[in-house]
């Protein structure tokens, strides 16, 4: 799969790519939202866009946006150290996810 990486912690994207590699995939990695955005319309599509929702230039939601503008199909996803609710969601879910402190 080829993805491209957007996560602005050193530490965090050499794991990730680390990873990722080493199940086979090919990793495109970029620390900026606005370079990233970049990079995706001269070398994308990419398999996937694996974003941190937090770093310099657009964020990750901010990038997920721009990108969907350009192509509604490409498969974004967020990664974050933030507490999620991922959409749809069931009752007990919901309920469980605001007892989180």
């Amino acid at each position: 799969m080829k993805i491209l990486l957007v996560e602005d912690a050193p530490g965090v994207q050499s794991v990730i790519v680390a990873i990722l590699e080493k199940a086979g995939h090919l990793v495109a990695t970029e620390t900026n939202g606005n370079r990233a955005f970049r990079r995706y319309r001269k070398e994308g599509p990419y398999d996937l866009v694996l974003t941190d929702i937090e770093h310099k230039g657009m964020n990750g939601v901010e990038l997920m946006h721009a990108i969907g503008k350009k192509n509604p199909k490409q498969n974004v996803r967020i990664i974050t150290g933030w507490p999620v609710l991922q959409k749809p969601f069931t009752r007990k879910q919901l309920l469980d996810f605001i007892k989180t402190p």
